[in-house]
Protein backbone atom coordinates (compact mmCIF):
# COMPACT_ATOMS: atom_id res chain seq x y z
CA UNK A 1 0.00 0.00 0.00
CA UNK A 2 2.73 2.42 0.97
CA UNK A 3 4.63 1.74 -2.23
CA UNK A 4 1.52 2.29 -4.36
CA UNK A 5 0.79 5.54 -2.51
CA UNK A 6 4.37 6.75 -2.99
CA UNK A 7 4.43 5.88 -6.68
CA UNK A 8 1.12 7.65 -7.23
CA UNK A 9 2.30 10.73 -5.34
CA UNK A 10 5.61 10.80 -7.21
CA UNK A 11 3.94 10.52 -10.63
CA UNK A 12 0.39 11.88 -10.32
CA UNK A 13 -0.17 11.77 -14.09
CA UNK A 14 0.65 8.07 -14.28
CA UNK A 15 -2.78 6.47 -14.61
CA UNK A 16 -1.36 2.98 -14.09
CA UNK A 17 -0.06 3.86 -10.62
CA UNK A 18 -3.32 5.55 -9.67
CA UNK A 19 -5.36 2.63 -10.97
CA UNK A 20 -3.21 0.16 -9.01
CA UNK A 21 -3.71 2.22 -5.85
CA UNK A 22 -7.47 2.28 -6.37
CA UNK A 23 -7.50 -1.50 -6.76
CA UNK A 24 -5.64 -1.86 -3.46
CA UNK A 25 -8.09 0.40 -1.63
CA UNK A 26 -11.04 -1.41 -3.18
CA UNK A 27 -9.73 -4.85 -2.20
CA UNK A 28 -9.00 -3.74 1.36
CA UNK A 29 -12.47 -2.19 1.51
CA UNK A 30 -14.02 -5.45 0.41
CA UNK A 31 -12.07 -7.33 3.09
CA UNK A 32 -13.28 -4.84 5.70
CA UNK A 33 -16.87 -5.26 4.47
CA UNK A 34 -16.57 -9.04 4.73
CA UNK A 35 -15.24 -8.59 8.27
CA UNK A 36 -18.34 -6.45 8.95
CA UNK A 37 -16.24 -3.34 9.59
CA UNK A 38 -18.59 -1.08 7.69
CA UNK A 39 -16.85 2.18 8.57
CA UNK A 40 -13.45 0.96 7.41
CA UNK A 41 -15.03 -0.48 4.27
CA UNK A 42 -16.77 2.81 3.54
CA UNK A 43 -13.55 4.79 4.03
CA UNK A 44 -11.42 2.50 1.87
CA UNK A 45 -13.95 2.10 -0.95
CA UNK A 46 -14.55 5.87 -0.92
CA UNK A 47 -10.82 6.37 -1.44
CA UNK A 48 -10.90 3.92 -4.36
CA UNK A 49 -13.93 5.69 -5.84
CA UNK A 50 -12.24 9.08 -5.55
CA UNK A 51 -9.24 7.85 -7.52
CA UNK A 52 -11.43 6.14 -10.10
CA UNK A 53 -13.53 9.30 -10.56
CA UNK A 54 -10.35 11.28 -11.20
CA UNK A 55 -9.13 8.70 -13.70
CA UNK A 56 -12.47 8.81 -15.51
CA UNK A 57 -12.33 12.62 -15.66
CA UNK A 58 -8.84 12.38 -17.19
CA UNK A 59 -9.93 9.89 -19.85
CA UNK A 60 -13.74 9.91 -20.10
CA UNK A 61 -13.87 7.80 -23.25
CA UNK A 62 -11.94 4.87 -21.77
CA UNK A 63 -14.50 2.15 -21.32
CA UNK A 64 -12.35 0.16 -18.89
CA UNK A 65 -12.07 3.10 -16.51
CA UNK A 66 -15.80 3.87 -16.50
CA UNK A 67 -16.56 0.17 -16.06
CA UNK A 68 -14.25 -0.02 -13.05
CA UNK A 69 -15.75 3.17 -11.62
CA UNK A 70 -19.25 1.72 -11.95
CA UNK A 71 -18.20 -1.44 -10.13
CA UNK A 72 -16.50 0.53 -7.34
CA UNK A 73 -19.55 2.77 -6.89
CA UNK A 74 -21.72 -0.33 -6.70
CA UNK A 75 -19.47 -1.71 -3.96
CA UNK A 76 -19.61 1.61 -2.13
CA UNK A 77 -23.41 1.61 -2.34
CA UNK A 78 -23.45 -1.56 -0.21
CA UNK A 79 -21.91 0.20 2.81
CA UNK A 80 -23.70 3.58 2.84
CA UNK A 81 -27.09 4.81 4.04
CA UNK A 82 -30.18 4.83 1.81
CA UNK A 83 -29.82 8.45 0.65
CA UNK A 84 -26.19 7.96 -0.32
CA UNK A 85 -27.11 4.66 -1.97
CA UNK A 86 -29.68 6.40 -4.16
CA UNK A 87 -27.19 9.13 -5.09
CA UNK A 88 -24.59 6.54 -6.06
CA UNK A 89 -27.09 4.65 -8.21
CA UNK A 90 -27.99 7.91 -9.98
CA UNK A 91 -24.29 8.65 -10.54
CA UNK A 92 -23.77 5.20 -12.04
CA UNK A 93 -26.67 5.68 -14.45
CA UNK A 94 -25.34 9.10 -15.45
CA UNK A 95 -21.86 7.68 -16.06
CA UNK A 96 -22.89 4.58 -17.98
CA UNK A 97 -25.85 5.72 -20.09
CA UNK A 98 -23.62 7.50 -22.65
CA UNK A 99 -21.90 4.18 -23.35
CA UNK A 100 -25.28 2.51 -23.70
CA UNK A 101 -26.43 5.19 -26.18
CA UNK A 102 -23.18 4.83 -28.12
CA UNK A 103 -23.60 1.04 -28.26
CA UNK A 104 -20.21 0.49 -26.63
CA UNK A 105 -21.26 -1.23 -23.43
CA UNK A 106 -19.44 -4.26 -22.15
CA UNK A 107 -21.45 -7.05 -20.52
CA UNK A 108 -20.20 -5.84 -17.13
CA UNK A 109 -21.36 -2.26 -17.82
CA UNK A 110 -24.76 -3.59 -18.87
CA UNK A 111 -25.06 -5.57 -15.62
CA UNK A 112 -23.98 -2.63 -13.46
CA UNK A 113 -26.38 -0.31 -15.27
CA UNK A 114 -29.29 -2.74 -14.83
CA UNK A 115 -28.57 -2.98 -11.11
CA UNK A 116 -28.34 0.81 -10.77
CA UNK A 117 -31.71 1.28 -12.46
CA UNK A 118 -33.56 -1.02 -10.02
Amino acid sequence: MTIAERLTAAEPDNTSYARDLSISYERLGELARQAEDTEAAKTLITMAASIRRALHRQEPSRIDLVEELGVTLTQLSSVVNNDDHAALMAEIVELLEPFERAGTMTPKIAAVLRRARR
